[in-house]
């Protein structure tokens, strides 16, 4: 029996396993929407003040 040792390369961003590929999604919304939960909180301590000019 002969061993091989060829590897398959996987293109950056692009997964085999489809685990793996929900997980990733769902890591990015949940970071999306924390990061635009952040932002409003941000405007809305700001909301108040006025540009100078």
């Amino acid at each position: 029996m002969e061993k091989d040792n060829v590897i398959e390369l996987v293109q950056p961003g692009e997964f085999k396993d489809q685990l793996t590929a929900v997980l990733r999604q769902g890591t990015q919304a949940l970071f999306l929407q924390a990061v635009e939960a952040e932002f409003a909180a941000f405007l809305e301590s700001h909301s108040a003040e006025k540009p100078s000019r």
